[in-house]
């Protein structure tokens, strides 16, 4: 099985105990088989792209599951900014106002002194940009709670500190 839009019973109970659902992806297996360590598929995609798209589906899916204990996620959103387009769309795209260097993550709530937490998801081993890191001061420097992370669990806790208001 592989990360996408639909989890198991067994990742959806994992999420919601805030466990990680990676400790419970496995092939389709019968409710209640013993399993052994064959039977468990990588958690990891190979394309840094596709690292980071799974990531962040796992932190929006995450974060869909806890709309009722934590209210304002239902203002976290995605930024539309990076991924590879057709060159008409990213020109329309650009013609808009999508910029680089944005946080992929925003939550416009504002909590600690902070006016908004953003968010960037980054493949294991992978640097932010200059760009990046350009926006990255500006946020920092103009209120804003910014963390970048190489783990959509990491920076769920981030979410959830954020929210209530337990950063360090």
């Amino acid at each position: 099985m592989s990360w996408g839009n639909r989890w198991t019973e067994e990742q959806l109970e994992a999420l919601v105990n805030r466990r990680r659902p990676e400790e419970v992806l496995v092939d389709h297996v019968p409710r209640g088989t013993k399993l052994n360590t064959e039977d468990v598929t990588p958690a990891v995609p190979k394309k840094r792209k596709e690292i980071e798209h799974k990531m962040q589906v796992a932190l929006f899916e995450h974060a869909a599951l806890h709309l009722l204990p934590y209210p304002d996620l239902e203002w976290l959103h995605a930024v539309p900014n990076g991924g590879f387009r057709h060159k008409a769309t990213a020109g329309r795209m650009k013609a808009e106002g999508v910029k680089n260097g944005i946080p992929d993550v925003f939550l416009p709530v504002p909590r600690g002194g902070y006016h908004g937490l953003y968010i960037e998801l980054k493949a294991p081993d992978q640097l932010t940009r200059p760009d990046q890191n350009r926006c990255i001061r500006y946020l920092r420097g103009n209120g804003y709670y910014v963390q970048v992370f190489d783990d959509w669990y990491k920076a769920w806790q981030c979410v959830i500190d954020y929210l209530e208001e337990k950063l360090t």
